[in-house]
């Protein structure tokens, strides 16, 4: 006897009647498997039977609770809809790892999903809704709430943990909440892209490891509003290279805003690119802020341009917004608000084996309570870090070296002082022996403003002073130059206001 199966008619020209059993079979819902969504029923055993048929998965409205880790060893799937998987309070784990699913296919989409871990009350080491081990995995609007956050290993909402040249997995428009990290790359070519991410307790992107090249992440939103203590926000771990981080806009920050900081590697490596980022300190009350944008000496020619840095933390004097290394690369059209800060920028020489080579710092516009720029120790290799059409507003001193133990082999370039309202815009004392620095000035706007070399000022002037503190060979050029009238005048003997010396008359 035959059996007839119906027929499954479009009605739309030029489509072919097909067997109601094929049609159906195009979309495999998890509820096929037995899957309840009730939010109380364990339906890891359906959940798993689902993925391991080779379908792509839908997962309906409802709520679907798991006590175990999901096993994704099939490839070329998908796994959507409007559901939401849980980890029930059984689940809850003190050692080992506590990972939502575990994959090691490649080719895999997660999209609309919503994770959650609120019921788990406890972590392990490593915590994660998404452990990827494949390549080509791309987690997109899915939402992620309150994963618990564990031993200070990875604790991550999407980890693509596979340490590779080639995964190019993605992480677009999605939105995470209270969780530790949001999204953690270790591979080549991986992008983070659009997505939302409050209250983090952890650091919320990070690029890891030397096979992370290329990565991008742009256009994201990290939102610290109750300014939990977080390590960092978006990170550049141990000699990842070759990234751009752009458009992102970052609010609350305790400890970086942006950081590439080698922790325990000492590989010297090429840099990437950290252009158009808002960073917004949240005026936080913390001690342990690092930076707003934080940059090891062995990162090579990184370019930090056109970045909106403001509102920078309060409990401490010692967060610089910008820290970076003379080893290459442009400081660049950024806008710095900053106040109780011992510095707006600070530039490091290089260290371990790193070669420094050179630094360009131009048209920033900075507003400072101290310092704007500050020369820390280090070799500077002979090479120039280049000062040129900087803005600086307030504060006692522009480019300032007096904090730090004497540079080594610095050479310094200086261009158009003419928009500064800071006191000294030159402060390069603390210089046991004047011989290893050379300093070089171009245009007549450079020195309109005081400016300290080693322990002397040079300034403009039309006559001597009658009052303040002077030291030998301070130096002041006149500003109103006449035939047979002196080039200016320096300080003879130090004093209040000393004794002055006519320089030669012009002819």
């Amino acid at each position: 006897m035959t059996t007839l199966i119906p027929k499954y008619d479009l009605a739309v020209a030029n489509a072919v009647n097909r067997p109601f059993n094929l049609k159906l079979a195009e979309i495999v819902s998890v509820k096929d498997f037995g899957a309840t969504g009730n939010g109380t029923t364990d339906d890891t055993a359906a959940i798993q039977a689902a993925i391991n048929s080779g379908y792509s998965i839908y997962f309906p409205d409802g709520t679907y609770g798991i006590t175990a880790q999901l096993n994704l060893t099939v490839s070329n799937i998908q796994l959507y809809g409007n559901g939401t998987i849980k980890f029930l309070s059984s689940y809850n784990k003190t050692s080992g790892s506590l990972f939502g699913f575990y994959v090691t296919g490649n080719n895999i989409l997660f999209e609309g999903l919503t994770f959650d871990g609120s019921a788990v009350t406890s972590a392990s080491t490593n915590n994660a809704f998404i452990w990827n081990q494949g390549a080509q995995v791309i987690v997109s609007k899915c939402t992620f709430n309150s994963l618990p956050y564990g031993a200070p290993n990875i604790n991550c909402a999407f980890a693509c943990t596979v340490d590779a040249t080639t995964p190019n997995c993605r992480a677009e428009f999605n939105y995470f909440n209270n969780c530790p990290g949001a999204i953690f790359f270790k591979g080549n070519s991986c992008v983070a892209m659009g997505n939302v991410i409050l209250n983090p307790h952890d650091v919320s992107i990070a690029l890891n490891g030397s096979n992370c090249t290329k990565c991008i992440v742009i256009g994201n939103v990290i939102n610290n509003s109750s300014l939990n203590s977080c390590a960092g926000h978006i990170g550049v771990e141990e000699s990842a290279r070759e990234w751009v981080i752009k458009g992102n806009t970052i609010f609350g920050v305790t400890g970086y805003g942006i950081g590439a900081n080698n922790y325990s590697s000492t590989l010297a490596v090429e840099g990437g690119i950290i252009e158009g980022n808002i960073i917004n300190g949240g005026n936080a009350t913390v001690t342990n802020s690092t930076a707003f944008i934080s940059v090891s000496s062995y990162f090579n020619n990184v370019l930090i341009l056109n970045n909106k840095l403001i509102n920078n933390v309060t409990g401490t004097t010692n967060c610089p917004l910008i820290i970076a290394g003379a080893t290459g690369g442009m400081i660049s059209g950024n806008y710095i608000n900053e106040v109780n800060s011992i510095g707006s920028i600070f530039i490091n020489g290089t260290i371990g084996s790193n070669t420094a080579n050179g630094l360009e710092i131009s048209n920033n516009i900075s507003y400072a309570s101290q310092r704007h720029y500050v020369i820390v120790s280090g070799d500077y290799n002979n090479i120039p870090i280049i000062f040129k059409n900087n803005k600086m507003y307030g504060g006692a001193n522009g480019i300032d070296s007096t904090v730090s133990t004497a540079p080594t082999n610095l050479v310094c370039y200086f261009e158009d002082f003419s928009d500064c309202t800071v006191t000294n815009p030159v402060v390069l004392s603390n210089i046991p022996t004047f011989g290893y620095r050379q300093y070089f000035i171009n245009t007549n706007s450079a020195w309109k403003f005081p400016c300290s070399i080693k322990q002397n000022t040079v300034m403009y002037g039309d006559k001597i002073p009658t009052s303040g503190s002077w030291a030998l060979a301070d130096t002041i050029f006149n500003t109103d130059p006449i035939s047979g009238q002196p080039a200016g005048w320096m300080c003879s003997v130090a004093g209040s206001p000393g004794t002055w010396v006519k320089m030669a008359n012009l002819i």
